[in-house]
């Protein structure tokens, strides 16, 4: 057999192989595989004899090549190269020859030769559209999942450098204008990312792709107005889930809550597999407390994807509100089953011990994953962002416990590493635990100090402010807040705040008339809400019941599960001996909402003894006594009950406690009228109890 008769058999059964086998393309706007060489418009054409052999070796290489994408086997592509530059020596002008070999380097990984193929391809004709293709690929393929500000400035350079040829050669080309809008997002070019987007949407109104990512740049740049309208717009044309969920998002940041769950509704109503939007749909509910619709949504979602542990960890915290401790467990295992690193989950896990009232066991927890966490920081392993959030958790913990010294050394370790905005609230979290713990100078001193560090941020002002009037500084405190007043809407913090620091200097008209201001820069609700509890309080210490009440209720409207108001209201009831089975439902709610709160406790006891429960009164305020050792009120109370089940003893123990209490408390909190009417049971008490050991005396036998 001569080898003529041999290479036309060969060719033959090479070309029968290539009809039969799929083709197949890396990337979706790959060049399509050549059957033929096109004919020649801006080269010299070799002579036919030269065609036709070139002709053989490129049928050739693009078997070679069929092979590799089937088989992955890198001989094969090494095969096609060569056959592909054989085809190329014998006509070196035919750019499609030139473009499959520079594209056979990109797929089989020779990236080098092929960005050099390429761009030789561009020296000899600048506006071959697959070879500006083929480099942005390859440059985009290099940057691969990079977010703003971490990709490499040069690829990302050329990439952006070849979508625009690509763009200016095929105007019409609408996914290369997505891709350079992407590109210019990268690169912090959102002015020309937008415009791009936009001439997308001229051609093609209803794109999804071009919508979500200009929407995106909306949200980005806060501009929520501009991008809802913008998807508003298209929602009706488009119909599409993608751009009800974009409209979601957007609604979401506006904290439009009502209309983001309807916009996601209707991405589900469109999509209903997508977990994606059944987490989010579920995550506005939980947000909103709708637990049971929360509950549907994520349980729907873990239907679709299973094995989601950020699924299982909502429903555990969905399950927790619900009281249900054994269902939250079993769903919280299931996630640090998916993902036994998770910070979250772990973290999840003391929340959950720390629900139920297991406040040791939460420690313990959080102990451990500190010691964890920071060794992981100390071998380089670890961020210290999640060392600050376990520390500050832990030291919420301690507090919990009354262990304030333990809090304090557990803050300034936070306050050690933390950096930024995480800094001023480990700093704040510090001062505020020194207050708790009576060393009133000392968190004025490290409040002052964050300020002087901090000083662009208004939080660490608010916060000295706060605490001189805690210290019972009333006139300083408010002339530090007033320094803060910009004449916008920012201000409604300002003056609760100092609204706060009047009421607890007992400067109750000037208190009012500061959250009065604060409630006329009060436009939603949810602003609202602390306006009126406020004026509550103000109201109620200043023995205008009937104004307390009306501000108390006017919360609840707002907020039906505001555990604070509940007891309050329920509170000032109580102590007034009036509507005593209302103040007991009331009571019962805040503590239903929150079991360990000390304060509830107290109230619920207090209500009981007014009824002449006293079984129940002692149970509750003994439960108050444990949780909130040092509130002089609770020693009363608790003081209170033994008297009246006559343990004189125990009574005289409880007092003398409530005014050492007193007696260490910071100024704001220091009752005169309520010391000295202790004081004075406590003394009727001695001499009674004196009396009766005389009496006991002379009765005993001789």
């Amino acid at each position: 057999m001569n080898n003529r008769f041999w290479r036309g058999r060969l060719a033959w059964a090479m070309l029968a192989i290539f009809i039969w086998l799929p083709l197949a393309s890396a990337q979706d706007d790959d060049p399509a595989p050549l059957r033929e060489l096109p004919p020649a418009t801006s080269y010299t054409q070799p002579d036919p004899a030269k065609r036709a052999e070139a002709y053989y070796h490129f049928t050739l290489a693009h078997v070679y090549e069929e092979l590799y994408e089937i088989t992955n086997q890198s001989a094969y592509a090494t095969q096609a190269i060569e056959e592909y530059k054989k085809a190329l020596a014998l006509d070196p002008g035919a750019p499609s020859i030139a473009v499959r070999l520079a594209d056979i380097y990109a797929r089989s990984q020779r990236i080098r030769d092929a960005v050099l193929e390429a761009q030789e391809i561009l020296k000899r004709d600048p506006d071959n559209l697959a070879a500006h293709k083929l480099l942005a690929r390859i440059y985009v393929r290099t940057l691969g999942n990079t977010e703003a500000g971490s990709a490499s400035p040069e690829t990302l350079r050329r990439a952006i450098e070849q979508y625009e040829a690509i763009v200016r050669i095929d105007g019409d080309d609408r996914d290369a204008m997505i891709s350079l809008a992407r590109l210019y997002g990268l690169s912090n070019q959102t002015d020309k990312a937008e415009a791009i987007l936009k001439k997308v949407l001229g051609l093609d109104p209803t794109s999804e792709q071009a919508l979500q990512q200009l929407s995106a740049i909306y949200i980005e740049q806060k501009r929520y107005d501009d991008a809802v309208k913008l998807l508003k717009e298209a929602a009706p044309q488009a119909d599409s889930p993608l751009i009800y969920a974009a409209l979601g998002r957007a609604y979401e940041q506006m904290k439009d809550t009502a209309r983001a769950v309807e916009a996601f509704e209707k991405a589900i109503e469109a999509d209903p597999a997508n977990a994606e939007y059944r987490r989010s749909l579920g995550q506005l509910y939980l947000e909103e407390e709708k637990l049971d619709l929360a509950l549907a949504q994520y349980q729907a979602a873990l239907k679709v994807e299973p094995e989601d542990p950020q699924a299982y960890l909502r429903l555990s915290q969905i399950y927790r509100a619900q009281k249900k401790f054994d269902l939250a467990a079993s769903a919280l295992q299931q996630a640090k089953t998916l993902a036994p690193d998770s910070l979250e989950v772990l973290y999840n896990e003391a929340s959950l011990e720390e629900d139920q009232g297991q406040f040791e066991k939460a420690i313990l927890r959080l102990t451990e994953l500190v010691a964890s966490e920071r060794n992981r920081v100390q071998r380089g392993g670890g961020g210290k962002d999640r060392l600050v959030l376990l520390l500050e958790r832990l030291g919420f913990l301690y507090r919990q416990v009354e262990d304030y010294a333990t809090a304090i050394h557990t803050f300034r370790e936070a306050v050690a590493i933390a950096e930024g905005e995480e800094a001023v609230r480990a700093r704040n979290l510090l001062a505020d635990t020194l207050r708790l713990d009576r060393q009133i100078d000392q968190a004025v001193a490290e409040a002052q100090a964050a300020a002087a560090k901090f000083s662009d941020n208004r939080a660490t002002a608010i916060m000295v402010g706060t605490l001189l009037g805690e210290r019972g500084d009333t006139d300083q405190a408010v002339a530090e807040l007033r320094k803060l007043l910009k004449g916008d809407a920012t201000d409604r913090e300002i003056h609760l705040s100092m609204g706060q620091v009047l009421e607890r200097g007992k400067r109750y008209a000037e208190a009012e008339e500061a959250v009065r201001a604060a409630e006329k820069l009060a436009a939603k609700p949810q602003d609202q809400e602390y306006v009126f509890f406020l004026l509550g309080a103000i109201y109620e210490r200043s023995k205008k019941y009937d104004l307390a009440e009306e501000s108390f209720k006017k919360v609840l409207a707002i907020n039906s599960k505001s555990a604070g108001t509940l007891n309050y209201l329920g509170y000032s009831w109580a102590d007034r001996g009036v509507r005593l089975q209302e103040a007991l439902s009331l009571i019962q709610k805040a503590v239903e909402l929150e079991p360990f709160n000390g304060a509830y406790l107290d109230s619920l006891g207090w209500v009981y003894f007014r009824l002449h429960r006293l079984d129940l009164a002692e149970e509750y305020l003994r439960r108050a006594a444990a949780r909130i050792s040092r509130d002089p009120t609770i020693h009363v109370h608790l003081g209170d009950v033994y008297f009246k089940t006559g343990r004189m003893e125990l009574a005289q123990r409880e007092w003398e406690r409530a005014t050492e209490e007193w007696r260490r408390s910071l100024r704001p909190d220091f009752d005169a009228e309520e010391y000295a009417r202790t004081d004075k049971k406590l003394t009727d008490l001695k001499h009674l109890l004196a009396k009766k050991r005389q009496v006991d005396v002379k009765k005993k036998p001789d």
